[in-house]
């Protein structure tokens, strides 16, 4: 497979496990363990989804997305699955009204990650 997925989560033990599972489909994986570094990945990696968590320190998953939609244009874009510790109707929304296209609660197992990864790519 040749899509790429980007994993931005502080939780370096979330994104490693959650980069394990991708990488056995096959899938480019790369992590970023806060919300800059994770913009600056996409200018070089330019991944087909992000996974992106919503609370870290520094930019926030919501501040990360704003500055994620800034670089999608009609060269680029990518799928954004917002990643939480919590269900919050509330960040539901705040998401998808910032261009999110989807939310996900942790831990969530495999089975939830394959049906994501069947939604948005070729999986």
């Amino acid at each position: 497979m040749n899509d790429k997925i980007l994993i931005i989560d502080d939780s370096h033990s979330m994104a490693k496990s959650m980069e394990l599972m991708l990488r056995k489909f096959k899938f480019q994986v790369e992590c970023a363990f806060n919300g800059k570094s994770g913009v600056e990945r996409i200018k070089i990696f330019k991944p087909d989804l992000i996974f992106l968590d919503i609370e870290m320190p520094g930019w926030n998953g919501f501040e990360t997305l704003i500055e994620i939609k800034k670089l999608m244009n009609r060269n680029y874009t990518s799928h954004v699955i917002m990643v939480s510790g919590h269900h919050s109707h509330d960040d539901v929304i705040k998401a998808m009204q910032n261009g999110a296209q989807d939310y996900i609660v942790k831990p969530f197992d495999e089975e939830l990650l394959k049906e994501k990864l069947k939604k948005y790519l070729k999986f």
